[in-house]
């Protein structure tokens, strides 16, 4: 459970590093940063794995040590990790998917600033 707790604040310190740290380096980041994070909040269904994991497992963890992923009893489910708060999904596949998510967000954002 530490790997998912160190993954999920990792997943949710990229957004926190772009408004930080990324978007004071000049107007060119500021826009970009800025129209990233209006796209994301006019677009919550698209943006789903932002909202549904990153956003609100980070406050689970961090804000109330709650925790919405589980290791099954390996009777019960062959997967690894369960993430419960998400119709019981694969909680590895579901951080994979989060991972690829930045990974486009932030190809995208560089698009914009180079």
């Amino acid at each position: 459970m530490t790997s998912w707790f160190a993954g999920v604040a990792l997943l949710r310190t990229i957004g926190h590093v772009l408004r930080n740290v990324d978007r004071p380096c000049g107007t060119k980041y500021r826009c970009a940063v800025d129209g990233f994070w209006n796209d994301i909040r006019d677009d919550r269904s698209t943006h789903w794995i932002f909202f549904d994991l990153i956003e609100r497992e980070r406050n689970n963890i961090l804000k109330e040590f709650s925790f919405g992923a589980s290791l099954p009893n390996k009777d019960d489910d062959e997967r690894q990790l369960v993430y419960t708060l998400q119709d019981d999904w694969d909680g590895t596949q579901l951080f994979r998917e989060a991972v690829y998510w930045w990974r486009a967000q932030l190809e995208h954002l560089e698009t914009l600033v180079i």
